[in-house]
């Protein structure tokens, strides 16, 4: 009896010795605490097929980013598509029927395939329903990531919040999230970019910077950081907020940034 239980304790003591830090399949239920679906299966998936037990690099990184955001715009079938509405309006009363109207998807064509027009070629506006999507895979990944790899206390914002995305479960610092896709691809279709992500959009980093300075007003000594997968191109902003900026595709940055939030668990 006592040899038995000797044995099995020493067995215990190298398996806690032996599997890394940022991979224990017990953490799982934690790392996945607050995640709806389909997200969860999305971001737990390509974690295990992309970063599981590997050391972080830039490439990893953003095949794990992209890769979540692209298979969430293919699960809502959120597609770059085009339509010719002078096909359209000569089949007027014919809705439905896709005969001899010039549709496709990825980058709109030149001319028209059907009735060679060029200034009637419109693409579909999936823009708003690309940007909420990519954004919400985008919020997933990033926290399943940062509490499966360093085991951050964090937690998705209330319902209702407009400042920030995140919060540290003891209310030490907040995250606001601006991450999007640089490119599109499906199926056969070349690959598509999309030249203003993350925070090269002026537009993101305005909001970024009026929700950081809302925060700071209604929550003074609390700290704020804003996530990205890209990072801003004009250099005419404060250091302060720049500084508060950090890139989730740069391993370097973003294992000193968890370390960084470590700190507040302490």
């Amino acid at each position: 009896m006592r040899g038995n239980g000797f044995r099995s304790c020493v067995l215990v003591m190298v398996a806690a010795v032996t599997l890394p830090r940022g991979d224990r399949p017990r953490a799982a239920p934690v790392a996945a605490r607050g995640i709806p679906e389909p997200y969860l299966t999305i971001v737990a998936g390509n974690y295990r097929e992309v970063l599981e037990g590997k050391a972080l690099s830039s490439a990893l990184l953003r095949q794990y980013f992209n890769k979540c955001m692209l298979d969430v715009l293919e699960h809502y079938h959120v597609y770059e598509c085009w339509v010719c509405v002078q096909c359209l309006h000569d089949k007027e009363g014919l809705a439905g029927n896709a005969g001899d109207i010039g549709f496709g998807f990825g980058a709109k064509p030149a001319s028209c395939p059907v009735c060679k027009g060029t200034d009637s070629i419109y693409r579909v506006g999936t823009f708003q329903a690309r940007a909420q999507r990519t954004g919400e895979g985008f919020e997933n990944a990033f926290l399943f990531l940062m509490r499966q790899r360093w085991r951050l206390q964090l937690d998705k914002s209330p319902p209702l919040t407009q400042t920030h995305d995140f919060v540290h479960v003891g209310g030490r610092y907040a995250i606001e999230a601006k991450g999007s896709l640089e490119f599109l691809e499906s199926g056969n279709q070349p690959r598509l970019n999309l030249p203003r992500a993350g925070l090269s959009r002026s537009d993101t980093l305005k909001k970024a910077e009026s929700n950081w300075q809302e925060f700071s007003r209604k929550k003074p000594g609390v700290e704020f950081f804003i996530v990205t997968n890209v990072l801003p191109k004009s250099k005419g902003y404060s250091k302060d907020l720049l500084g508060r900026v950090v890139d989730v595709t740069d391993p370097a940055a973003l294992s000193r940034f968890a370390e960084r939030l470590l700190t507040f668990d302490r």
